[in-house]
């Protein structure tokens, strides 16, 4: 998970974000689902902040974990997202939206295309 405004413009930084990942070896359209924390926080969920797989290094700190989960705290966590998702609360970008950012993000030097996987590197 990654904290973000509901904004496009932030929003558009998790994509970035997700697409640089270290495993990821092309461009598909992506859904984000936009979870407010303090609706987190409600269900008893609780975050912790971890460094997040991605070659936009402003962002890896953005990256967070659902910690302490049991069975219990994983049905309230679907029910969340099956609300947020029946309430239109999920963002589309589509595959050339997803390869835009990138180029945009390594033409304003946020992301070195060396360190993007070889096959990624090949779609751009």
């Amino acid at each position: 998970m990654w904290r973000c405004k509901d904004d496009l413009e932030d929003i558009d930084q998790v994509f970035l974000a997700l697409a640089t990942g270290s495993l990821n070896t092309g461009f598909d359209a992506m859904d984000i689902v936009v979870v407010p924390e303090d609706e987190l926080a409600a269900g008893g969920l609780t975050t912790e902040g971890t460094e997040g797989d991605t070659a936009v290094p402003a962002l890896r700190s953005r990256h967070v974990d659902l910690v302490a989960l049991d069975l219990d705290k994983l049905g309230t966590f679907a029910r969340i997202l099956d609300s947020r998702i029946r309430n239109y609360q999920v963002r589309r970008r589509t595959e050339s939206r997803i390869k835009s950012l990138v180029r945009e993000a390594i033409g304003e030097g946020h992301v070195q295309q060396d360190v993007l996987s070889p096959e990624l590197r090949k779609k751009l």
